[in-house]
């Protein structure tokens, strides 16, 4: 009888509740997971992995803007420079972005680079290999 008025409520916030502004119950939390999986960038500063040229070319960080495919804006993940990767978690779905890297004010020291359409995989983590040449560099 309490889980059929768990229910009961549950239904009754859905029907009346969004004028209301939402509902709760003391009962259950319905939570549905997303489908998780990761992208990560892994970089290099015109062939290298050396930290000393990040540091020598004034850049602080790696900073990766996601659209989804048709091109809105989801999300932006950030990563020292040093680390040479960058990871953003994100819901299955297909995405494109940028990979710029940046100094301690978001300023572009780089022409960001361009990934192409890629498909996050629940679980799975997918790896993009890229490269910043030396003409590249602002």
């Amino acid at each position: 009888m309490a889980r059929t008025s768990a229910i009961l409520r549950l239904c009754a916030c859905f029907w009346f509740g969004a004028a209301a502004g939402g509902c709760v119950s003391d009962d259950e939390v319905i939570i549905i997971p997303a489908r998780l999986g990761s992208v990560t960038v892994a970089y290099t500063l015109a062939g290298t992995t050396d930290p000393g040229r990040c540091v020598a070319l004034g850049i602080s960080f790696a900073e990766f803007v996601i659209f989804d495919r048709y091109g809105t804006y989801v999300t932006v993940a950030y990563a020292p420079c040093q680390d040479f990767e960058v990871t953003a978690v994100l819901p299955e779905d297909t995405y494109f972005g940028d990979v710029t890297l940046v100094d301690t004010t978001s300023r572009a020291r780089t022409l960001p680079l361009a990934l192409d359409l890629f498909t996050i995989i629940e679980g799975r983590d997918l790896f993009i290999d890229a490269d910043f040449p030396a003409g590249s560099v602002l």
